[in-house]
């Protein structure tokens, strides 16, 4: 069997999966033209990506192709519904960046709350100025609102319970028992951003949370609030979102991710209203990029590649477009 692996990768990985018997082509500069390329000359029958978009041209570039797997849990950037037509796999790695994830949400919090970003650059100015840094609220004892409630939104959870802070949930789906468990209560949505402190997203991409976050949705937050996304650029509209800092002085916004992020793999010049704004703390879509998170993808993505090399399925845990695909699995390669 082969596989090409178009984005960073564990080599670890890679490794294991050549011990199996599997021819591993790997390049993590390839995207659009140059990936469709790359699968027109390998002729994989397994693809797999991270940040990498794959749609419709680049999956007709390759017949053999059977199986795409996203190193990730994400997989708004694969053109499953296209995969199901042609009769292909779509697999991703769930959870397995959670902590990662979480542990952005938790530090972004923690510096728009004690100002870090300012403080670092006066001290490497040469400037001491500890009086502007004494009004800073600290966050213990304060409401969180966390909107999705997966492996990230519970993780995020736990960590803000260790700083002692309130913790509602607006979710689809409201597990019996979870909440007495993690000690958080269940809130709609309106609630929830009247009295939130911090309102932390955790939604996947969908057409349904497609601006979610929009003029509306800020209105009902409150003026000196916190909003932090590490989940979606897509799911909040920035125009709205940006008249919204103009209009509360006090109002900060902590995010991973943006619209019209670049989708080469190098580094680019990003000159992006949000990410410039004064009461934004910005990261480059960096929030599942840990060595930790890496490898567990690593071995998870390994894992589910070896399976369908060997039985020609995926697992229902990991099966992106079960829904849209036939229950028979597909002929073992």
């Amino acid at each position: 069997m082969k596989v090409l692996v178009a984005d960073q990768f564990s080599p670890a990985g890679m490794e294991e999966m050549k011990s199996a018997g599997i021819e591993v082509t790997y390049d993590s500069a390839l995207a659009g033209d140059a990936l469709a390329a790359k699968l027109a000359e390998v002729q994989p029958e397994v693809l797999v990506v991270r940040s990498t978009k794959v749609p419709a041209a680049v999956i007709d570039a390759n017949q053999n192709l059977q199986l795409v797997v996203r190193a990730g849990a994400g997989y708004d950037t694969i053109d499953f519904a296209y995969c199901s037509t042609k009769g292909i796999y779509v697999a991703n790695c769930p959870g397995k960046n959670a902590n990662a994830v979480s542990e952005l949400a938790m530090g972004l919090i923690l510096s728009i709350d004690r100002r870090m970003a300012e403080g670092i650059n006066m001290l490497k100015s040469g400037n001491w100025n500890k009086g502007m840094f004494a009004n800073c609220r600290g966050i213990k004892g304060r409401t969180i609102g966390l909107i999705g409630f997966g492996n990230i939104g519970q993780l995020v959870c736990r960590a803000a319970k260790a700083f002692e802070m309130e913790v509602i949930v607006s979710t689809r789906t409201q597990k019996a028992g979870l909440d007495e468990e993690l000690g958080f209560t269940y809130v709609s949505q309106d609630e929830l951003l009247a009295r939130a402190d911090i309102v932390s997203l955790h939604t996947p991409s969908t057409p349904q949370t497609k601006n979610m976050v929009n003029a509306e949705f800020l209105g009902k937050m409150k003026p000196d609030s916190m909003l932090i996304n590490t989940a979606r650029g897509n799911v909040v509209d920035e125009e709205a979102l940006l008249a919204k800092l103009e209009s509360c002085p006090d109002f900060w916004v902590g995010t991973d991710v943006y619209l019209g992020e670049p989708t080469v793999k190098a580094t680019n010049d990003f000159n992006h209203p949000i990410a410039s704004h004064a009461r934004v703390y910005g990261t480059h879509h960096c929030g599942a990029s840990t060595q930790q998170a890496e490898g567990a993808i690593g071995q998870e993505a390994v894992r589910v590649i070896k399976k369908f090399n060997t039985e020609g399925q995926v697992d229902k845990f990991n099966w992106v477009n079960a829904a849209q695909l036939n229950d028979t699995p597909l002929s073992k390669i």
